[in-house]
């Protein structure tokens, strides 16, 4: 739980330090919290994976909607689309027992479909305004309140996938650049669900670590391929 935590405080460290929104959005898809909660509970990959996965689309966007279109406040926003996660996790993963090939079409179908819609309305990035905390102090907030979650994670067990622990502290340091940050992030979640993929169909003949591996090496692929597509 500590080291899966200082993780999560490093990503939010780094993302406060750099300046370009691109970046932010290259560090919070980096699947470290994911790596290690795989070593730590011996976990496999399953179509669960992709559902909460997507599911961090819906987390965003809706964040997005109640801060920039309803002028609701960076904190509450984060707070309810975190909890409509959690919900509408719960309800998925309850709900749909399907196939792991299953899960993944309906990513790619509407992953393409998102992506294209994204790079046919480009609008010009703004300059970046950092928020007011010092990155350390990001950084530090965001190790305590993911140590927390993750001590009470096995109340989640089976419920929430792949809750988004680095999501719910980058919308607040994006919070005056949500769209672009989006945007970015959606589109390079493509890269995570090429690690989930390689890893399913290759965790009965891999060790974890080496699975793990050959993940990361499936992710950088992709997430160098798809950095060539303007969102």
């Amino acid at each position: 739980n500590l080291l899966s935590a200082v993780a999560i405080g490093l990503v939010i460290f780094g993302m406060a330090k750099v300046p370009s929104l691109k970046a932010k959005a290259l560090l919070y898809v980096l699947p470290i919290p994911i790596s290690i909660g795989l070593i730590a509970t011996h976990g496999v990959v399953s179509a669960s994976n992709l559902i909460g996965l997507m599911l961090i689309w819906v987390f965003m966007v809706t964040t997005r909607l109640l801060h920039d279109k309803l002028r609701v406040a960076i904190i509450p926003s984060d707070v309810i689309a975190a909890v409509l996660y959690i919900v509408l996790g719960y309800f998925a993963i309850t709900i749909l027992v399907i196939p792991f090939w299953v899960a993944l079409s309906i990513f790619v179908v509407l992953w393409s479909g998102i992506v294209l819609a994204f790079h046919q309305t480009v609008t010009p990035e703004r300059s970046f305004s950092p928020s007011a905390l010092p990155p350390a102090t990001k950084g530090l907030i965001a190790t305590a309140v993911s140590y927390a979650i993750y001590s009470v994670q096995h109340l989640l067990a089976g419920i929430v996938v792949t809750f988004p622990y680095n999501g719910i502290f980058a919308v607040i340091e994006t919070q005056h650049h949500l769209k672009h940050f989006i945007r970015a992030v959606v589109r390079n979640t493509a890269a995570i669900a090429a690690l989930f993929t390689s890893m399913y169909y290759l965790q009965d003949v891999l060790s974890l670590a080496l699975n793990l591996a050959v993940g990361w090496i499936a992710f950088a692929i992709v997430l160098a391929g798809v950095q060539k597509i303007s969102v």
